[in-house]
């Protein structure tokens, strides 16, 4: 008999095609997960995978088998959660959430005051967010959560609304602009420093705004996230839309002005797979994560 814990392994091998990679998305070492590919070439009387120059490549047996362990996989969780209870005081749960950096700073720290005092043997595990195979890891239970804008949700994701951003456009006190009326114009003549791919459909919103007036704005420099660029807009005359609940704790060395534009607040949402729905632990998560969120930001 093939155990659960090795048709995940061989599924998540198929995903991502390398073994590296596929151990940390098990969050196990690398010598495991080679371990693991063993047994299962063992039980198969295959080699599933093959080396190629773009990695490796399954053998048709291992594409047959992946359909077969995706099926059995999903199966085994829902009986499991149709039957399991859940005590958070009691019970071991753990839990894999994809957020920005933004949300991590956010929300994280008094996430993780509540959950040790409420969930003693909860365990959550964070990752960045990857809008490229997010619908892949939650189908497959990878993910348990992501939090990202409403905007970018996979169609026929479930979701719960956290919390509503707004954007403001930050500059150090000296900037140029610091004391006059922010302009379009004006906006047109400065640096810009944009965030992608954390919001993404943002910077389309904003490149529109400035085209209607027959503008374009230059954007010097590009982000992952928003973890650097107070550092970088404290030492230049660049300036960038930044998270307002952000922008508040910073103090006096920056200068926060309102865009010149109508940017509508950016709602943060929390979405999981159907296959979850059902599950007790999980439906206690959903809850426990929507109230720390609503703690922290006031939704």
């Amino acid at each position: 008999m093939i155990e659960s814990r090795l048709l995940r392994a061989l599924v998540v091998l198929f995903e991502v095609r390398s073994v590296t990679q596929a151990a940390d998305r098990l969050h196990i070492t690398q010598p495991a997960m080679s371990a693991a590919l063993r047994r299962l070439r063992e039980a198969f009387g295959d080699p599933l995978f093959v080396r190629a120059a773009s990695g490796l490549v399954p053998t048709e047996r291992a594409e047959e088998a992946v359909q077969q362990a995706r099926e059995i996989l999903m199966r085994m969780e829902a009986l499991e959660q149709s039957v399991a209870e859940f005590d958070p005081l009691t019970d071991p749960l753990e839990l894999h959430l994809a957020a920005s950096d933004f949300v991590h700073s956010s929300i994280l720290p008094r996430t993780m005051q509540m959950l040790l005092a409420e969930a003693p043997f909860t365990n959550l595990r964070v990752q960045s967010l990857a809008l490229e195979n997010l619908e892949q890891s939650l189908e497959n239970g990878a993910l348990d959560f992501a939090v990202l804008p409403e905007f970018l949700a996979p169609q026929g994701a479930r979701m719960r609304k956290l919390f509503e951003e707004e954007f403001v456009y930050l500059m150090r006190r000296q900037h140029p602009m610091s004391k006059a009326a922010l302009t379009m114009e004006k906006l047109a003549r400065c640096d810009h420093l944009g965030v992608r791919p954390v919001i993404p459909n943002r910077t389309g919103r904003v490149d529109q705004a400035f085209a209607q007036r027959g503008l374009v704005r230059t954007i010097r420099l590009t982000t992952s996230g928003y973890s650097a660029v107070a550092d970088i807009i404290a030492d230049t005359d660049m300036v960038a839309l930044y998270p307002r609940s952000w922008a508040v704790r910073l103090g006096d060395a920056f200068i926060r002005k309102e865009p010149p534009f109508e940017l509508e607040a950016t709602s943060m949402c929390l979405i999981w797979h159907d296959r979850k729905q059902t599950s007790r632990s999980h439906a206690w998560a959903r809850d426990f994560l929507a109230r720390a969120a609503k703690r922290v930001c006031g939704a």
